[in-house]
């Protein structure tokens, strides 16, 4: 019995980490198959993108972190959502598109910094307001070329949580609140760690 347990447990295990985004015990493979990513832990954590085709050169990400990130790869290969731990609670992010040559390029101004100017915007909320801020990932829908996420964050002199739900159109390059929010993918990647 404790063995049957302990295979179930084992299988489980593993179903569950097959949509882990954490490329940390593993290499994360695209949903496509063509790349994989990589985190190796070298005083900071190091990324690595590897072609599966040899006659494209593995791309090393030049920044490096105190903690490893998350990616969030497009069901085509052509974009990674990177939301990266910047500090205690906090998390930045940052949104790469892949060409059709395997060039990636990471987008200025990162996202975060995007979702917070569309904030301040909008008089939803400013940043000297919160703590404990970041996004959660939710969706892709390649269909209408959107990437839905919620904005998080802790308010500094009241006891409250915000949560936005947003929409980053992938070719208007814009930032919309979501009418009807998907379910943020839960990461703990907020929690100490």
């Amino acid at each position: 019995m404790k063995k049957a347990l302990t295979i179930c447990m084992i299988a489980v295990g593993a179903l569950c980490a097959a949509d882990d985004p954490w490329a940390i015990d593993k290499p994360l493979v695209s949903p496509a198959h063509s790349f994989t990513i990589f985190q190796k832990n070298e005083e900071n954590w190091s990324t690595t993108l590897h072609w599966q085709h040899n006659h494209v050169p593995d791309i090393r990400f030049t920044d490096s972190y105190a903690w490893p990130a998350l990616f969030y790869i497009s069901p085509d290969d052509h974009w990674i959502l990177q939301i990266q731990k910047s500090g205690s609670g906090d998390n930045i992010s940052f949104l790469l598109q892949i060409d059709p040559k395997g060039r990636v390029w990471r987008m200025e101004p990162t996202l975060m910094a995007l979702t917070w100017a569309f904030l301040e915007c909008t008089r939803t909320v400013h940043e000297s307001d919160l703590y404990h801020t970041g996004i959660e990932f939710s969706s892709w829908d390649l269909k209408a070329q959107r990437l839905h996420f919620t904005f998080h964050g802790t308010y500094d002199k009241r006891p409250a949580d915000i949560e936005v739900p947003l929409i980053y159109d992938l070719k208007r390059n814009v930032i919309t609140r979501d009418s009807k929010p998907y379910p943020p993918h839960r990461s703990g990647l907020l929690k100490s760690q």
